[in-house]
């Protein structure tokens, strides 16, 4: 769903993940996660832009290094207000 051209879809390719990173430490949902937003991240969407922080805040309980890692290496590219609120939820624990 990522890779179709439908924002919508593109969006719950995002939603989706963010049930199984949140419940479960498998690994292959945060690699998958990181994925999907490597893949998305250049869109101009607000919906896609939000979905993205939105995975990103729920992988924070299981994936906290993983996350923070990705944040260091990617916050160029990353959509600013994604950045911002993880960073927040890195920091406060809150959204």
């Amino acid at each position: 769903m990522a890779k179709d051209e439908n924002p919508n879809k593109q969006r719950a390719s995002l939603v989706l993940l963010t049930a199984p990173v949140r419940q479960s430490t498998d690994e292959r949902f945060s690699q998958l996660a990181f994925s999907v937003i490597d893949n998305l991240k250049a869109g101009e969407s607000i919906l896609i832009t939000k979905a993205i922080s939105w995975l990103l805040r729920s992988m924070i309980k299981y994936f906290r290094a993983e996350v923070t890692a990705y944040l260091e290496e990617n916050q160029e590219s990353l959509p600013k207000i994604a950045l911002r609120e993880t960073k927040r939820k890195l920091e406060t624990g809150r959204k």
